[in-house]
């Protein structure tokens, strides 16, 4: 089940996790040769801070989660966070029950009481017992022809921490909840611009605390220039990653509560 990034540096399930990451920072910074005025809290601060931008805006993977509705709305399931939701994936019964104007298979439209399909027969586009990407996509376009047709404006939404499916008075008994995956501590520290996010990040850390070191020498360097050096330097490279990133995005679903 997917887990949100945890933001508590204290939390005991941080300890002894991402050492290659936390190395490399050290090392990049001139550890052990330069002190560097860090504590790992701080970098861990780092390191989280490059695993939430890139768990929000470059998509790891997609999963799904079956879910047994027995209200509308109901509580969004344990583990899963709002923010890593894409959508709400519902068996062919629902759109086979939505109304006079609904036929097997698929649904009439406007023009001459022609069928148009929304999951054959043999199931090919049942993406709700076999997900996978491309028949996702085939889903959407179809689900937007029905929203438009039965003049729905959306068919599920997130409020107050609860999922409400609509029609609300359509009776639904199971649907798919499509959310984004995260990188395993191993996957994330191969990852080169969590490396290189985590690094500016430090660097941005460790450039504020120098910069109010004012009139402290050390091995013939101002603290307090290095410490600003250090945050123009990280302010630029954190610029470039970010817009980097938002390259690394996969393309959003054509249609979103």
């Amino acid at each position: 089940m997917a887990q949100f990034i945890n933001q508590d540096v204290y939390d005991n399930a941080y300890e002894n996790k991402y050492v290659n990451l936390k190395n490399y920072i050290l090392l990049n910074l001139g550890h052990p040769l330069v002190r560097v005025e860090l504590t790992e809290e701080m970098i861990l601060t780092a390191i989280i801070d490059a695993l939430s931008m890139y768990h929000r805006y470059a998509v790891v993977d997609y999963k799904t989660l079956h879910a047994t509705v027995t209200a509308n709305p109901f509580p969004i399931p344990k583990g899963l966070n709002k923010e890593i939701i894409v959508d709400i994936l519902f068996p062919a019964s629902f759109f086979d029950s939505l109304g006079s104007g609904i036929a097997a298979g698929g649904f009439i439209g406007e023009f001459e009481g022609t069928v148009i399909p929304v999951f054959n027969q043999q199931g090919m586009l049942n993406i709700f017992s076999q997900f996978n990407l491309p028949s996702y996509y085939l889903y959407l376009q179809r689900l937007e022809d029905i929203r438009q047709i039965i003049g729905i404006t959306k068919f599920w939404e997130v409020i107050d921490d609860k999922i409400h499916l609509f029609p609300i008075n359509q009776p639904t008994t199971d649907v798919m909840i499509l959310y984004k995956g995260t990188l395993t501590e191993s996957e994330a520290e191969e990852q080169v611009w969590i490396k290189k996010y985590a690094l500016s990040r430090s660097k941005m850390i460790l450039g504020t605390i120098r910069s109010k070191f004012s009139g402290i020498n050390a091995a013939g360097a101002n603290l307090a220039a290095d410490g600003e050096a250090l945050k123009t330097e990280a302010t630029a490279e954190i610029t470039k990653l970010e817009e980097d990133l938002m390259k690394l995005q996969r393309p959003l679903p054509i249609f979103q509560a």
